[in-house]
């Protein structure tokens, strides 16, 4: 993989004393690692949240109720 990068001018002079290759790949890496473990974190909680719908008793013109309820709610609040 090859990546290219523009350096303003006037940040040159401090390139000399930065080892930007290494900079790079701890930034890559550690973007890419956050970026995993978001996914990942999403995925746990959707398959947590089947589990307990699995559970659950609430029917989905409840659980719309509900929502309609929590959104007129929140709107409500937002006007004051």
């Amino acid at each position: 993989m090859k990546v290219e990068l523009e350096i303003p001018k006037r940040y040159e002079s401090l390139l000399k004393e930065v080892d930007v290759k290494s900079l790079l790949e701890t930034s890559l890496k550690n973007a890419l690692k956050d970026e995993f473990l978001r996914k990942l974190r999403f995925k746990l909680a959707l398959a947590d949240l089947e589990k307990l719908s699995k559970k659950s008793k609430l029917t989905k013109a409840k659980a719309r109720e509900l929502s309609e309820r929590l959104k007129e709610k929140v709107w409500k609040r937002h006007q004051k």
